[in-house]
């Protein structure tokens, strides 16, 4: 069953179903981005007092469509409901308040069903994404901190740690290289390329993968900060955010004197 055939099935399954005041295409398919990869984001409005009997009545009336082999629930207030089917399509419910849905726009959202009128009291756009001004600075210091503790891991030898953290700073490069652009499309970890610019994409794309050896992790540890900081100041600047100065120094020191001029320990 393709994905607009199993939308078609969804809305003929939970059309009667009382006390819905509406259901609405979110995510990709909401924003007209989707592609044959792309998971089902469905959200339900209905009363708070409601949601359990949704919830309970939402995998029956699944499980009459289509074969489920993964399902999972969060939330008590707000409840979001995980399912993948037999050929491995995905489908999210988050089951919300009417004064939660109200808090939404229209541009990122299609309405299935929708007997309330609850589309139409919504904004048209919604509004630029702000860059996060606490998780960019908390980045930052991450990304110093971790990068300090590459003196550690070396001279403890634990290589396999290294590449850890090494993932870590990876992590850390692509929420910068996010926030530099709040303004696109957020395709999620999946569709990165929809998330962050195309000079930030081949960035990520030129970053080594290397193994628990002690050069290699050493080397992309040192490639990584020499990419990161020019981006985090740049940013931090336009943000008005502190520059951890003092850090950053002492962090460069400690590293010139564990390697000893062995490693470049250089990124201006």
């Amino acid at each position: 069953m393709n994905q607009q055939s199993l939308i078609d099935s969804i809305v003929g399954a939970l059309s009667d179903m009382p006390k819905l005041s509406g259901l609405f295409l979110a995510g990709s398919f909401g924003r007209d981005a989707a592609d044959e990869y792309s998971d089902i984001d469905l959200i339900a409005v209905v009363e708070a007092e409601d949601q359990k009997d949704l919830a309970a009545g939402w995998r029956k009336k699944l499980e009459s469509i289509v074969e489920i082999v993964f399902w999972n629930q969060r939330g008590s207030a707000n409840i979001l409901l995980n399912a993948v089917t037999n050929e491995w399509q995905r489908i999210d419910l988050y089951i919300i308040t009417n004064e939660d849905f109200q808090t939404r726009a229209q541009d990122g959202l299609k309405a299935l069903i929708d007997s309330d009128h609850l589309f139409e009291k919504l904004d048209l756009v919604s509004p630029h994404r702000q860059a996060n001004v606490g998780h960019i600075t908390y980045t930052i210091h991450e990304f110093i901190r971790v990068l300090g503790l590459l003196y550690v891991v070396d001279g403890r030898k634990e290589y396999f740690t290294a590449v850890s953290g090494y993932g870590l700073q990876r992590d850390h490069l692509l929420t910068i290289l996010t926030e530099e652009s709040p303004e696109l499309d957020m395709g999620g970890a999946l569709h990165l390329s929809k998330s962050i610019s195309a000079e930030g994409m081949k960035i990520l794309m030129s970053l080594p993968s290397p193994g628990p050896r002690r050069r290699e992790v050493v080397e992309a540890q040192l490639q990584i900060a020499r990419i990161f900081f020019p981006h985090a100041r740049l940013l931090a600047k336009k943000l008005g955010i502190e520059w951890p100065a003092d850090f950053e120094t002492a962090t460069a020191k400690i590293l010139n004197k564990h390697f000893e001029g062995e490693f470049e320990v250089n990124w201006d």
